[in-house]
């Protein structure tokens, strides 16, 4: 649709958000392999990260829309966003952020201010994501089962409460890995046009698992969990009836 006043195409805005190692990146970057489209991996988190490790500075996923002007705080991070976005000509443009339940953050000042026109999730079977959260070696106190269950939980809580207020999508990793893009044309039909022939990823600067940003295909899931428990395995299995249910 035309946008007179801007002389441009009428953009739609949208957000990935999931946990730490359920797809967010391979989805992220299968939309910015898309020729009209432009998602932002982790922005507010790498801004979080570079002020608290190395000074202000630029954020890397901005890189796309062209040269981003100096950010001083959190605060100015989505409002430079959406300016940027604005002034494009892509017609999807969207951020992708992971969220954690002890750093929320980022995913509530997306979902509160960023004015998306679609929300998507995307779920993990839960023993497949713990084993790769557990594989991250993080080496802090949050990457056991206890915090892995209450963000997992919390995040479906997201899930109920967007889908009340909006279009809402929940993707699930599994199913994209089995059916590829045809899955996801599907799941966004209505909503958002992906086309047939996305075949070859295109990995984007900014944040996200480091294996998936360098994969240029779908790859199958992965069914290891031999670094669990079998106290995690059966807690893990207990989430799957939730899993199941959306």
């Amino acid at each position: 649709m035309l946008n007179s006043k801007k002389n441009k195409m009428q953009s739609t805005n949208f957000t990935i958000i999931g946990l730490p190692r359920s797809g967010t990146t391979l989805l992220c970057n299968l939309f910015n392999s898309m020729s009209n489209c432009v998602c932002l991996s982790e922005p507010l988190w790498e801004f979080i990260l570079k002020t608290t490790n190395r000074g202000v500075g630029g954020i890397d996923s901005l890189g796309k829309l062209g040269d981003c002007p100096q950010i001083s705080t959190y605060d100015e991070v989505l409002p430079t966003i959406k300016k940027l976005f604005s002034e494009s000509n892509l017609e999807l443009l969207g951020i992708k952020e992971t969220f954690r339940h002890w750093e929320p953050q980022c995913v509530h000042s997306i979902l509160t201010n960023f004015g998306s026109d679609i929300n998507i999730f995307i779920l993990r079977n839960p023993l497949a994501n713990f084993s790769g959260w557990k594989n991250s070696n993080w080496g802090n106190q949050y990457s056991d089962i206890r915090h892995f269950v209450e963000s997992y939980m919390k995040l479906l809580d997201l899930v109920t409460v967007s889908s009340q207020r909006q279009p809402t999508l929940v993707i699930k990793y599994e199913k994209l890995t089995e059916n590829g893009v045809d899955y996801l044309r599907e799941k966004c039909k209505n909503l958002l046009d992906v086309p047939k022939n996305l075949n070859l990823i295109k990995n984007q600067p900014g944040l996200g698992d480091e294996k998936a940003k360098e994969s240029t295909k779908i790859e199958s899931a992965r069914m290891n969990y031999e670094n669990l428990s079998q106290n995690e395995i059966e807690i893990c299995n207990k989430l799957l009836t939730y899993y199941k249910s959306i």
